[in-house]
Protein backbone atom coordinates (compact mmCIF):
# COMPACT_ATOMS: atom_id res chain seq x y z
CA UNK A 1 0.00 0.00 0.00
CA UNK A 2 1.31 3.50 -0.65
CA UNK A 3 2.05 5.72 1.90
CA UNK A 4 -0.81 8.58 1.67
CA UNK A 5 2.05 11.34 3.09
CA UNK A 6 4.39 10.46 0.73
CA UNK A 7 1.73 10.55 -2.60
CA UNK A 8 0.77 14.00 -1.20
CA UNK A 9 4.25 15.58 -0.56
CA UNK A 10 4.89 14.22 -4.87
CA UNK A 11 1.64 15.90 -5.49
CA UNK A 12 2.99 19.26 -4.35
CA UNK A 13 6.05 19.08 -5.87
CA UNK A 14 5.02 18.01 -9.45
CA UNK A 15 1.56 20.52 -9.26
CA UNK A 16 3.57 23.63 -10.39
CA UNK A 17 4.58 22.10 -13.43
CA UNK A 18 0.93 21.76 -14.88
CA UNK A 19 -1.50 23.59 -16.40
CA UNK A 20 -4.87 22.10 -14.91
CA UNK A 21 -6.18 20.20 -12.14
CA UNK A 22 -8.98 17.58 -13.35
CA UNK A 23 -11.39 16.45 -11.44
CA UNK A 24 -13.54 13.74 -11.86
CA UNK A 25 -15.76 11.48 -9.49
CA UNK A 26 -13.13 8.35 -9.52
CA UNK A 27 -9.62 10.67 -9.04
CA UNK A 28 -7.70 13.70 -9.79
CA UNK A 29 -5.63 14.68 -12.45
CA UNK A 30 -2.82 17.60 -13.26
CA UNK A 31 -2.70 17.84 -17.20
CA UNK A 32 -0.71 20.48 -19.50
CA UNK A 33 -3.26 19.59 -21.97
CA UNK A 34 -7.01 19.42 -21.80
CA UNK A 35 -9.60 18.68 -24.43
CA UNK A 36 -13.34 18.53 -23.00
CA UNK A 37 -16.73 17.67 -25.31
CA UNK A 38 -19.84 16.88 -24.04
CA UNK A 39 -21.49 13.92 -26.36
CA UNK A 40 -25.16 12.76 -26.15
CA UNK A 41 -26.36 9.40 -25.93
CA UNK A 42 -30.18 8.78 -26.47
CA UNK A 43 -30.87 11.25 -23.89
CA UNK A 44 -28.05 10.92 -21.71
CA UNK A 45 -25.22 13.35 -21.82
CA UNK A 46 -21.42 12.02 -21.23
CA UNK A 47 -18.11 13.85 -21.13
CA UNK A 48 -14.93 12.88 -23.11
CA UNK A 49 -11.48 14.63 -21.72
CA UNK A 50 -8.31 13.76 -23.60
CA UNK A 51 -5.73 14.84 -21.60
CA UNK A 52 -1.91 15.06 -22.19
CA UNK A 53 1.25 15.33 -20.11
CA UNK A 54 -0.39 13.93 -17.49
CA UNK A 55 -0.18 13.35 -13.60
CA UNK A 56 -2.80 10.74 -12.22
CA UNK A 57 -3.79 11.09 -8.22
CA UNK A 58 -4.01 7.34 -7.95
CA UNK A 59 -2.28 5.08 -5.08
CA UNK A 60 -3.00 2.34 -7.14
CA UNK A 61 -0.93 3.20 -9.62
CA UNK A 62 2.82 2.67 -10.07
CA UNK A 63 3.53 5.47 -12.17
CA UNK A 64 1.49 8.39 -11.36
CA UNK A 65 2.76 9.83 -14.83
CA UNK A 66 1.01 9.44 -18.34
CA UNK A 67 1.87 10.88 -21.85
CA UNK A 68 -2.03 11.18 -22.52
CA UNK A 69 -5.43 9.48 -21.61
CA UNK A 70 -9.14 9.69 -22.10
CA UNK A 71 -11.59 9.93 -19.79
CA UNK A 72 -15.51 9.14 -20.02
CA UNK A 73 -17.82 10.07 -17.58
CA UNK A 74 -21.54 10.52 -17.12
CA UNK A 75 -20.44 12.57 -13.51
CA UNK A 76 -19.51 16.52 -12.87
CA UNK A 77 -15.99 17.12 -14.10
CA UNK A 78 -14.61 20.05 -12.77
CA UNK A 79 -11.25 21.70 -14.72
CA UNK A 80 -9.43 24.33 -13.46
CA UNK A 81 -6.36 26.21 -14.81
CA UNK A 82 -3.31 26.01 -11.42
CA UNK A 83 -1.65 29.73 -11.53
CA UNK A 84 1.56 29.62 -9.76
Amino acid sequence: MVDLAKMYQEYIEVYPKFKYLVETRQRQYLANAVDLKAKNLNKDVYFELALTDVWALDEKRPSRFLPSCKILTFSDVNIEEIKV
